[in-house]
């Protein structure tokens, strides 16, 4: 997980604010910290892994006093040293990062939006930029998410003028489509995350009710090739409910994460849902609380091997276990004992129970 502190949390504190890693094993144990930054203000958005563990951290850095940042991208290893960093695309441009995704083999995507323009960003292991594509169209989506498939093809979700736009680029940086996405007349459409896992790929964002003046969640399904399969609302019945990010497993269920407020709910709560690949009512919806506020902004949903089904065989079979893991920040106690503002915490896939939190 990665986040921005004004405290000593791992080694030393840099400078005003610092930007901080931690990496956890699946009992939610820490593996190690590490916290970096200079002597202003730097903060860290997202993180992705390849297949050796390495973390890519994509984040921003204040250019001295001067209140603008540049976008800033950092390679550590499984050991947690840092390898490299690089800014991304022009100075002053670190307001417009869009999330970071590594492909299997160590090569690092980054789109960022500076100055009313795209641009999507290649580097391959070693932290030499391999390629990047621009955008200068009046109507170029500012980028909010990133997902890479494995093979290296890559989403990303963004929002023109218009709405919702979902784009399909090759590993060799060629645009292979983009799908515009309205839901029926309602205004103020933003996407916010874009999930991928083999022909399941979903477009994640939210609306303006205007009845109401709160904003709902909105879900759009699409297969590889771009082809729209549905799309639907998600939100409670009052108040404002918004998804922030989203992950999906090996069988195409979705899991959103975000936080909801009015209504019932006096304070932010944050949640998780589970949606099956069809879509429909969620299957569950787990909730996040706090006396003054709670909000979850980061999901992963990882399927590793787990223990053998048939031990007795020559060759036994491994289980596959779905790991879902939650992040955000709440003001207050969120369980297990922890009362700080970040938090972590891992879910059972298939009832949504809390199986710890850090």
């Amino acid at each position: 997980m990665v986040g921005r502190t004004w405290d000593t949390l791992y080694t030393r504190r840099f400078g005003n604010a610092d930007a901080f890693l931690a990496k956890y094993d699946t009992a939610g144990t820490l593996v190690w910290g590490r916290q970096f930054g200079t002597a202003n203000m730097d903060d860290a958005w997202d993180v992705s892994s390849d297949a050796h563990d390495n973390a890519y951290v994509v984040g921003r850095r204040e250019r001295g006093s001067t209140n603008t940042y540049d976008l800033v991208l950092h390679k550590f290893t499984a050991g947690g040293a840092l390898a490299w960093s690089r800014t991304v695309g022009v100075a002053g441009s670190g307001n417009g990062g869009g999330g970071v995704a590594a492909d299997r083999g160590g090569n690092v995507y980054v789109p960022v939006t500076s100055f009313g323009r795209a641009m999507l960003v290649k580097y391959g292991p070693d932290g030499t930029p391999l390629w990047s594509i621009r955008d200068h169209s009046s109507g170029a989506p500012a980028v909010a998410d990133i997902a890479v498939t494995p093979d290296g093809a890559v989403y990303l979700a963004g929002t023109n003028r218009d709405g919702m736009v979902i784009t399909k680029v090759s590993p060799d940086g060629i645009t292979l489509w983009r799908r515009s996405v309205h839901f029926q007349e309602f205004t103020q459409q933003q996407a916010t995350a874009v999930a991928v896992a083999g022909d399941h790929v979903y477009l994640i964002g939210h609306f303006l009710w205007q009845p109401t003046g709160e904003r709902k969640s909105l879900v759009t399904k699409f297969t590889a090739d771009g082809t729209q399969q549905w799309q639907q609302p998600y939100h409670n019945l009052r108040g404002t409910d918004l998804a922030m990010d989203a992950s999906v497993d090996a069988g195409g269920n979705l899991y959103l994460a975000g936080y909801r407020s009015g209504g019932p709910h006096p304070v932010s709560v944050g949640f998780v849902s589970k949606i099956g690949s069809a879509g429909g009512y969620p299957l569950w919806i787990r909730t996040v609380e706090s006396s003054a506020g709670a909000f979850t902004f980061g999901m992963l949903v990882s399927t590793t091997a787990g223990p053998v089904l048939t031990p007795s065989l020559i060759v036994p079979f491994p289980r596959l276990v779905t790991e879902v893991y939650e992040v955000g920040y709440a003001s207050g106690p969120v369980g297990d004992g922890h009362t700080g503002t970040a938090f972590l915490r891992r879910l059972n896939s298939v009832t949504g129970d809390t199986l710890w939190t850090r």
